[in-house]
């Protein structure tokens, strides 16, 4: 009862194969060491050409090489016979072969959000990841060129996007773009960086509290848009006694305004680029 079988052998032949339970634990095992793992529910999060990133909730590991036809988002329960391999620094998997049944369940990619650079550690390399930030690009001083491409997250820190997989996503982004970026989280040699699968382009917003009085003054470092917000902006002016609230749908950085809203609460009013008016 709730046993399976890994290996048929012959008579008089002996094997004595350990079997871990966890691709954590499988990563503490001494390189080169060949085991039965046992995928519980564990995610397909990528596949790129000889590259399966895949991982348990413990870990997540590259099944180097194997042959194996699973596709992203896929979720596995089964056995495996697989050998510990990290190469370059990247927990790897080779030698890779099912063992009996594998239960395979169709579903999305599911990312790991993480907040800040900082909490990118050794436990999330080949795991799908989620970053929002600013994009950095730097570029060579003699050729003009782009030497790097970068996300910064809230606090400045940042980690290199790199072109991994060849999709060429980077191509389209241009610096200061806020960006939300999924990928796997990836070192080569000491290069740690994050190889994109998507990047969304999303507009900046500048959080705006209106209380009960639904009525507040109002300025921002930035140039902001009104439109479609919930929000209308007023610029005022003192004419023969009264001042004069003109209606504007957009107003320059550090330009006082007069906002109002017909409920109480936070509007996220859009940031645009300076201008004049």
């Amino acid at each position: 009862k709730n046993g399976y079988i890994v290996e048929i052998i012959s008579e008089g032949e002996q094997q004595e194969m350990q079997t871990v339970e966890s691709f954590a634990e499988f990563k503490r095992l001494a390189e080169s060491t060949t085991v039965y793992l046992r995928l519980n529910n564990a995610q397909v999060h990528y596949v790129d050409g000889r590259n399966m990133y895949i991982g348990d909730g413990t870990a997540s590991i590259d099944f180097y090489n194997t042959g194996l036809s699973y596709t992203a988002g896929q979720r596995l329960t089964g056995v495996v016979k697989a050998t510990w391999a990290p190469y370059n620094n990247l927990p790897e998997a080779t030698n890779v072969e099912v063992i009996g049944e594998m239960a395979v369940e169709d579903g999305e990619p599911v990312s790991t959000v993480i907040s800040a650079v900082s909490e990118l550690t050794d436990d999330y390399l080949c795991t799908l990841v989620e970053l929002s930030g600013t994009c950095k690009i730097d570029y060579n001083s003699e050729t003009g060129k782009v030497s790097s491409v970068a996300i910064l997250d809230a606090s400045g820190q940042s980690v290199i996007l790199y072109d991994t997989f060849k999709n060429k996503l980077l191509e389209a982004l241009e610096d200061g773009d806020n960006i939300v970026v999924k990928g796997i989280y990836y070192v080569y040699k000491a290069d740690y960086q994050i190889a994109p699968i998507s990047i969304d382009v999303v507009q900046a917003t500048q959080p705006v509290e209106i209380s009960d009085a639904l009525f507040r003054t109002f300025w921002s470092e930035s140039a902001l848009s009104f439109t479609s917000t919930g929000v209308m902006a007023y610029l005022a002016t003192y004419e023969n006694g009264y001042v004069k609230l003109t209606q504007v749908d957009k107003v320059p950085a550090w330009t006082p305004v007069v906002l109002e809203a017909a409920e109480a609460g936070t509007y996220n009013i859009n940031v645009i680029e300076d201008f004049d008016l």
